[in-house]
């Protein structure tokens, strides 16, 4: 494993951490946390989460153990998921603030739209990699960031 592989998968994890973390301390609450989402859409936008961040773990995993991948292509990665998942850690702070404080929900709307162009950045690389699977891993995480948190979410919340 190359120093950029290395980096790429350590990064990803200790994200990956510092948000279950930040989750565990939050207590994310099915109730409010949804804002004004209807409650038939919910499950629908947890198990799409759920599928965009399987194809994230796949997608390092893969990305992470390429031969044929350059250095400056997984760094740009590493440096695109650490991104996200630092914009991730604002996002419970910012929906309890609208919730229970009646801020404004743009900042929200603003956070989410902002998460669309790391995610997007990692589904180019891997569209650019002309590999079916992390194309395929990277568009389905980039598409459920851009439609169902950025669109339906932030603009249903």
């Amino acid at each position: 494993m190359r120093n950029s592989q290395f980096l790429l998968t350590s990064a990803f994890v200790a994200s990956n951490v510092a948000l279950w973390v930040s989750y565990a301390i939050m207590k994310p609450n099915n109730d409010t946390d949804f804002g004004s989402v209807p409650p038939g859409l919910r499950m629908y936008l947890l198990i799409s989460a759920c599928v965009a961040y399987v194809c994230n773990w796949a997608f390092i995993g893969i990305l992470g153990t390429k031969d044929d991948a350059s250095d400056e292509k997984i760094n740009i990665v590493t440096a695109s998921i650490v991104a996200y998942y630092l914009l991730q850690l604002a996002f419970l702070p910012i929906v309890r603030s609208c919730v229970q404080r009646g801020v404004s929900k743009w900042p929200l709307r603003l956070l989410l739209i902002a998460c669309v162009v790391p995610m997007a950045i990692v589904a180019g690389i891997g569209v650019e990699a002309k590999d079916k699977i992390l194309a395929t891993l990277g568009i389905v995480a980039a598409t459920h960031v851009l439609v169902n948190d950025a669109i339906v979410y932030g603009f249903l919340f």
